[in-house]
């Protein structure tokens, strides 16, 4: 009997409060997982940036809003609301 047939046996014996319980751990443990694995998803398409470019980067952003070259985020929600129908 492999792990998942003999863990499968031990689950078919609990009681339904038990059941509960197990199902309640379970979800937590795929919530937990589910982050790390966004995260690697989410390095796999961009490049990890070193301290020096992440200040570099908050500098441009800086110097634009000086320069006034923004949006206000709530404009920048609206306008997206209305583009996707949302």
């Amino acid at each position: 009997m492999n792990m998942i047939e003999s863990t499968v046996a031990m689950i078919k014996t609990l009681p339904e409060a038990d059941l509960i319980k197990v199902q309640k751990f379970t979800k937590k443990l795929i919530l937990k997982n589910e982050d790390r694995l966004i995260d690697d998803a989410v390095g796999e398409f961009l490049p990890k940036k070193s301290a020096e470019n992440i200040y570099h980067d908050l500098e441009i952003s800086r110097q634009q809003i000086e320069n006034g070259q923004y949006k206000e985020a709530g404009i920048v929600i609206a306008e997206m609301r209305s583009r996707y129908g949302l």
